[in-house]
């Protein structure tokens, strides 16, 4: 059985125009047209544009201008309030949510208890996982991409940072949380998947995918 589906907003143009367009948009009539149907949604919210990393693979590198992290999140709280989580999926964007801990309490109102991270702040602020906890969070989603030079290129992240992750995803392990392992696949890391799964087994991961 096959559904034609058509989007609550369609918006078009380049990336910037896109991005000023949401900005711009008119929440009453998204509340109108999203009340309207009679389907469950599936809605995907990019929160702000805060990382401590620039990979070279990040759908969400490009720099979105005038946006801050609490007038994101504002808006981001103002659609959830008229959706129904328990109706409709809500998949959250942030690029780097501990970067801005407030964006953390999105995922207790959604009842979203699945974080993607790329850890290293927790290494710098172990506190970080008591707000984790405290928001309800029990699934931490890791990027990991190889072993050290895999990782680091496709990251640019340097030697001293990666040691610095895999400190951080042992304390999250230790912690309680349920660790994922997130890997992309690329030219440089294919060599040395082989040796990976001995490394998350060690580090204590709860599934590689």
């Amino acid at each position: 059985m096959s559904a034609n589906l058509t989007p609550l907003i369609s918006v078009s143009g380049t990336f910037e125009e896109r991005v000023q367009k949401a900005a711009n948009l008119d929440l009453s009539d998204f509340r109108r047209r999203f009340q309207s149907k009679q389907v469950s949604t599936i809605v995907d919210i990019s929160i702000h544009n805060q990382c401590n990393l620039e990979c070279n693979h990040c759908f969400q590198r490009e720099d979105i201008s005038g946006t801050s992290s609490s007038s994101s999140v504002s808006r981001a709280g103002r659609i959830l309030d008229f959706l129904d989580s328990s109706e409709n999926k809500v998949l959250l964007f942030p690029r780097e949510p501990l970067m801005y801990p407030p964006v953390l309490a999105l995922y207790e109102s959604t009842g979203c208890q699945e974080v993607s991270t790329n850890a290293l702040l927790v290494a710098e602020r172990p506190g970080l996982l008591r707000t984790l906890h405290e928001r309800g969070i029990r699934d931490v989603l890791i990027s990991l991409h190889g072993l050290s030079e895999a990782h680091c290129t496709l990251t640019n992240m340097s030697q001293k940072d990666f040691d610095k992750l895999l400190k951080a995803i042992r304390a999250i392990v230790a912690d309680g949380f349920n660790v994922e392992i997130t890997t992309t696949l690329y030219k440089n890391n294919i060599s040395s998947l082989d040796d990976l799964p001995e490394l998350l087994i060690d580090l204590g991961v709860s599934k590689w995918w």
